[in-house]
């Protein structure tokens, strides 16, 4: 069961996004297929594979999220110590946590308001209120990942001021600087 949790918290965003990606795919080709060989084209496919992009970039941001492939200040740690660029990466981490509660607050009540409305959309009448959910869903898995990634490079931080200058050139009197060609 532990090993099950570990595989869906290390390749949720991943598995999420192949299952979106494949799907709008097929729909997308089945669109095509039926529009240009059959002359009978799915109106119903073109929008809910729109939909299913919309699901699929929350979900890949949460994705990049997780792997700290967004744009940020990577300035300060590139110019500055490893302790001062983790500060400042602290600092961007922060505003970014805050503009995501932010969404999830907003967004929550807009996904209420539109779930008790009328709206719909136009061709497969689904409730719009189900296609702006992925908004707090989204930025509520993005926040997790920040947390994720700011609890993981205090780690890296404590164990980095705990070790020994001798201990990041040798590992048992062998030196580590060999190079394998």
């Amino acid at each position: 069961m532990k090993n099950i949790a570990k595989a869906i918290n290390a390749h949720f965003e991943e598995y999420i996004c192949i299952i979106l990606f494949s799907s709008m795919t097929i729909l997308v080709g089945a669109q095509v297929l039926s529009r240009f060989i059959f002359n009978f084209p799915l109106d119903w496919s073109e929008e809910l594979a729109r939909f299913i992009f919309i699901w699929l970039v929350y979900i890949a941001i949460s994705l990049a999220a997780k792997h700290n492939a967004h744009l940020k200040m990577e300035v300060g740690e590139k110019l500055l110590s490893k302790i001062i660029g983790n500060k400042i990466y602290y600092v961007s981490d922060i505003c970014w946590l805050a503009f995501n509660i932010y969404m999830i607050f907003y967004g929550s009540k807009m996904v209420q308001e539109l779930m008790g409305s009328i709206q719909v959309s136009a061709v497969t009448r689904i409730n719009m209120g189900y296609v702006y959910l992925i908004i707090p869903i989204g930025f509520t898995i993005m926040s997790i990942r920040i947390i994720q990634n700011m609890w993981l490079r205090r780690l890296d931080t404590n164990s980095t001021n705990q070790l020994n200058p001798q201990d990041h050139s040798t590992t048992n009197g062998k030196n580590n600087n060999q190079h394998i060609i």
